[in-house]
């Protein structure tokens, strides 16, 4: 046999051998704004060792020279590689790769075409805060982390817990949002999510929330959105009807309204809503001539009830 064929053989014999193993199939990345992780899936029904992934990545307009290549993942036994931390370029197209090796061998490597600002994924803002006005609802949204990278916008979708199906939408160009002419004394849900048009992107929804839109007559202040889970307790003082003693004289306990009127003068109401929590607080003046007090915080128990 002539020594040239005999070498080729060799080197044929070689190749298949270190080339043996199954490729990973099913590669995908999963790109949520600024995070990027590379998934594939494996199987091989007839190796018995241990086997290890490596992946790597290159800008694609270089993707034929093996040099250029730099490792995200090496010898990592998860089906998956984190690329977060290359920091690739958002504008940039990479080229991805993984393999698998065992017991001295690999597979042959699976490519997978990345560019960033094509297939990244908008996430829903991460938190989304409430404070009430008088038939108002004022939205504090966490701004996306995209926003260095494009132009987000905030949609806010709400309606009348009573009435799912009309649905209302407002779009905002930063995360304060306010919802204005409510109905007042109203059950409201709302969710938000972000958006670009450039890039033709929006994230999901957050999970809907509920909260009560709030109402002021003509001499009521409101001080406290009032949220589902949080109970309340409302006091209303009187004009003419009632003096408050000093409250570091007296308990909360003892101030009760009389049973009745002891002059004909116009009522006033002075509304104060707090959240049972040991630290609340709650300090304001109220209208002119009504009386009012400092609520001390543990002064009202639990269930106590004020009329």
């Amino acid at each position: 046999m002539p020594l040239y064929l005999h070498v080729g053989l060799n080197l044929l014999v070689l190749f298949s051998a270190s080339a043996s193993l199954s490729s990973p199939y099913d590669v995908r990345m999963i790109a949520v704004d600024l995070n990027y992780t590379l998934q594939w899936a494996w199987s091989d029904s007839q190796l018995n060792d241990s086997v290890n992934f490596t992946a790597a990545y290159a800008f694609w307009n270089i993707k034929d020279d093996e040099g250029s290549y730099k490792q995200a993942c090496a010898g990592s036994g998860e089906h998956w590689c984190d690329f977060t931390h290359c920091k690739l370029h958002f504008k940039g197209s990479f080229q991805t790769r993984v393999r698998a090796e065992a017991a001295g061998r690999h597979s042959n490597w699976t490519h997978l075409r990345f560019t960033p600002d094509e297939h990244v994924l908008l996430g829903p803002p991460s938190e989304v805060n409430m404070q009430g006005d008088v038939e108002m609802v004022i939205l504090n949204i966490s701004k996306s982390v995209m926003n260095s990278l494009m132009k987000v916008q905030y949609e806010v979708q709400y309606w009348e817990q009573q009435q799912p199906d009309q649905k209302h939408l407002k779009i905002y160009n930063d995360p304060y949002a306010p919802l204005t002419s409510l109905k007042p004394w109203t059950e409201y849900c709302l969710q938000v999510r972000v958006f670009n048009k450039d890039y033709s992107k929006n994230s999901s929804f957050t999970s809907p929330r509920s909260t009560f839109s709030l109402a002021e007559s003509a001499h009521c202040a409101v001080l406290y959105l009032t949220v589902r889970s949080c109970s309340i307790h409302v006091l209303q003082t009187q004009k003419k009807d009632l003096s408050i003693p000093n409250p570091q004289q007296h308990s909360m306990s003892s101030i009760r309204p009389p049973t009745s009127p002891r002059s004909s003068g116009t009522k006033m109401f002075h509304s104060i809503c707090v959240r049972t929590h040991p630290t609340a607080r709650v300090s304001t003046a109220p209208p002119a001539g009504a009386g009012w007090h400092r609520r001390v915080p543990g002064s009202v128990l639990p269930g106590e009830q004020w009329f």
